[in-house]
């Protein structure tokens, strides 16, 4: 648990994450482009490149919740002793999706994984990842509460929360 990638290290997974999006913002924006499947294609090219640059296990729409709840995380990151150390909820922009629109399923998405980080992970972290491609020339208001990296016309922007392990 306490190796590089480790839950209680935020700057590894997120330095990761920036990576990914500046080698990535070409075919984000051809990809957005297309209209449909974005998100689909996101969750499964940056489970790919987590796995390719970590060589951590991972896992795709697994629940985490409580045993009668069918909510699931978008991926989930596990270690070779089978603990979870981080799970993600992905929101992508749809291109006729309004602004507020967006950052209120972003902020849906944060309660969600705030909630699923009391009940069933101890010692891990809990990311939440909105992109976004943004042509307009206006600056962009509503988050300034989330680490953001902007690559060309793409936005990802981050918010994580570590649960530390119960005092015994």
């Amino acid at each position: 648990m306490d190796g590089p990638h480790g839950p209680d290290k935020t700057e590894a997974i997120g330095r990761l994450i920036h990576v990914w999006a500046k080698g990535n913002a070409t075919k984000i924006q051809s990809i957005w482009d297309l209209g449909w499947g974005w998100e689909a294609w996101l969750q499964a090219d940056q489970a790919y490149y987590l796995h390719r640059v970590t060589g951590m296990r991972l896992g795709r729409e697994m629940c985490i919740y409580k045993e009668d709840d069918s909510r699931r995380m978008d991926l989930t990151i596990w270690d070779d002793s089978g603990s979870l150390l981080h799970y993600f909820e992905f929101k992508c922009k749809p291109q006729r999706a309004g602004t507020t629109t967006f950052f209120n399923g972003l902020n849906d998405d944060l309660d969600k994984v705030q909630k699923a980080l009391r009940v069933r992970a101890p010692r891990a972290r809990a990311w939440v990842m909105g992109v976004f491609v943004n042509r307009d020339t206006e600056p962009l208001e509503n988050y300034s509460n989330w680490d953001a990296c902007k690559v060309d016309n793409v936005w990802v922007l981050l918010r994580t929360k570590y649960n530390k392990a119960p005092k015994l």
